[in-house]
């Protein structure tokens, strides 16, 4: 049974000192997790506070013990068996003061996304790989988690495709960029770090006033906002030269 915590007054635990990786289901069906903390000392948590981490996809969830700040120790059984499957798996630490009845949470990171060669973590919307069934892709972009493009594994070498083939870039990431930002800009917490990254992704595409307007005031989405947000998107096309790119590579091709 998980215990319940107080939430008052916790800190934030900076999202690079946690890294994890999600590993592949085995023969009996299901994924496992390694997960690396930094030193938590540093952030002036007790030597003796106890960590927990906890993995979970939408409703699902698991807590893990995790020994204590003074002591990271990683349980041996890190399998995933209450985990639903179908979706990316995200992770939260805790850090906990057991001192009392009710135990008292001292710091949280939330909403860590695992590693993996899912492309890199920095990337702005990171890719992955499912069976889509007979879609070719598919925006997974639900409010309280970082947007990711799905790339039908069906289909062999399509994620590597899609990175190298700037025609199909260009037919694919602004829409997908679009739809991500509509949900994006009605995120709660702006402190998130991808929200931050996605905030900086349209200043650097269309600039700071754009951005502002899209995230800071609050406006409905009708069409003024949909014209504001696909104007972010023909931008971020012009400056990728989807097309040009393209047409480029086509004419080495047909010179070689």
């Amino acid at each position: 049974m998980k215990r319940h915590f107080n939430f008052t007054g916790r800190q934030s635990i900076p999202a690079d000192m946690v890294s994890a990786v999600v590993q592949p289901a085995g023969q009996d069906g299901i994924r496992s997790f390694d997960l690396r903390i930094g030193d938590l000392a540093t952030l002036g948590l007790p030597a003796g506070a106890r960590v927990y981490v906890e993995p979970y996809v939408k409703s699902s969830s698991m807590r893990f013990a995790f020994g204590t700040v003074g002591a990271i120790l990683p349980p041996q059984d890190r399998s995933l068996p209450e985990i639903d499957d179908g979706a990316g798996v995200l992770f939260r630490v805790l850090v906990v003061d057991e001192t009392d009845k009710v135990g008292r949470l001292l710091a949280l990171a939330d909403k860590i996304a695992p590693l993996g060669d899912e492309q890199q973590r920095d990337a702005v919307l990171p890719l992955e790989t499912r069976d889509l069934g007979e879609a070719v892709w598919r925006l997974e972009a639900d409010k309280g988690v970082r947007p990711k493009l799905l790339i039908n594994s069906r289909y062999p070498g399509l994620k590597q495709r899609l990175l190298e083939d700037p025609l199909m870039m260009g037919a694919v990431l602004p829409l997908a960029v679009r739809d991500a930002i509509r949900v994006v800009r009605h995120e709660d917490d702006e402190a998130l770090e991808w929200v931050m990254r996605w905030r900086q992704f349209v200043e650097d595409v269309a600039g700071a006033e754009v951005a502002e307007r899209i995230f800071d005031e609050g406006e409905d989405d009708g069409d003024e906002m949909d014209e504001v947000i696909d104007d972010v998107c023909r931008q971020l096309v012009e400056k990728r030269r989807y097309l040009s790119r393209a047409l480029k590579i086509a004419e080495a091709l047909s010179n070689g």
